[in-house]
């Protein structure tokens, strides 16, 4: 069976990457052919990806998915032949042979994508998801935290972590009605996949599906209860200031050189400009840096560089507008309807 290469390296760049030590058949990638295509599948039970390409052949084999992703992404053939004899795959190029194991393709979970897909924008929603990743927390306690809430019937989404927040607006799609939990990892398979303009969902209670071309994802919807978001987000702001966002940028990341393991760095407006500082005390280093601004009035206020950073790069204008209520008070950042924020640091 002959395939390109290109588009295998594709397929094999969206799937699941796992270590079962549970179900071993859980490593390998399902590989099927027939009717001049063939799917490739992986799971790790909680999220299924399934992409086909084209191909002419029949058959269907197991393999391991590092392997073969290795093998076929050192490749700079155009195309290579894949076959089985006996228990073992046999991958051959212009230039050597490959073998590997086969696997029982039989004990491989079935996939059990949906069949009816209501149609969205994909180019709209997934660059404010993608966005919404980095405001997503690792921590496993706060399972909730770990995912990006969606609510499909208001038209917004949100990302928290307790120290950062980031809240964007969605088109209202009428016939994908609640609210759900989608994990991080599925949006970042989702931001490898270029080029298409149309997103099929299908939603149930406990899981999500997506079909975009011709890929397939299934993932479990996080079962847990996101936080009151609204709660924490100001309403008022006594303090705007304009600034440009490419030179705060450049200071932050030179001033968080002097932060220590604090990542603290300390925020002084003033009608004119912005003193940005940092010092690290227990080996006598310390920064400070001025920009210009414009400022309704003074203020200080201390936050992470790390979240000020990730702010920051959220939005692409030349220039940015922050919000703020006190120095106890979280910093906004807004763009339009969307807006992020940061949560200050007490000294």
């Amino acid at each position: 069976m002959i395939l390109q290469t290109n588009h295998v390296k594709w397929a094999l760049s969206l799937m699941v990457k796992t270590q079962s030590s549970v179900l071993p058949i859980l490593d390998n990638v399902l590989i099927e052919a027939s009717n001049g295509n063939v799917t490739f599948t992986s799971t790790d039970l909680k999220t299924t990806v399934s992409v086909k390409v084209a191909g002419d052949g029949d058959l269907k084999m197991c393999l391991d998915t590092k392997l073969l992703t290795a093998t076929i992404s050192s490749l700079d053939d155009q195309q290579f032949d894949i076959s089985i004899d006996d228990h073992t795959a046999i991958i051959k190029t212009t230039k050597g042979v490959y073998k590997m194991p086969v696997s029982d393709h039989n004990d491989y979970p079935a996939p059990g994508f949906s069949e009816k897909y209501t149609l969205v924008s994909f180019s709209e929603l997934l660059p404010k998801l993608s966005k919404a990743t980095n405001y997503t927390s690792t921590d496993e306690l706060r399972m909730a935290m770990t995912g990006i809430y969606v609510n499909f019937s208001e038209g917004l989404i949100c990302a928290t972590d307790a120290h950062k927040l980031f809240l964007a607006n969605i088109e209202k799609e009428g016939t994908i009605e609640g609210e759900k939990i989608i994990s991080a990892d599925v949006v970042n398979i989702l931001s490898r996949i270029n080029n298409f303009d149309i997103l099929g969902i299908a939603l149930t209670d406990r899981s999500i599906d997506f079909m975009c071309g011709d890929v397939r994802i299934k993932t479990t919807l996080i079962d847990a209860k996101y936080p009151n978001f609204k709660a924490i987000i100001p309403n008022t702001s006594n303090y705007n200031v304009k600034i440009n966002r490419k030179a705060l940028i450049d200071s932050i990341k030179r001033v968080k050189l002097y932060t220590g393991t604090t990542n603290r760095v300390d925020l002084s407006f003033t009608q004119f400009d912005l003193t940005v500082s940092a010092e690290n005390i227990d080996f006598s280093q310390e920064c400070k840096e001025v920009i210009e601004c414009v400022s309704n009035g003074d203020i200080e206020i201390s936050l992470s560089s790390l979240n000020i950073l990730t702010m920051l790069n959220t939005f692409t204008d030349d220039e940015v507008e922050l919000y703020l209520e006190a120095p106890n008070k979280a910093m906004l950042l807004k763009n339009g309807t969307d807006l992020a924020m940061a949560m200050p640091v007490i000294k």
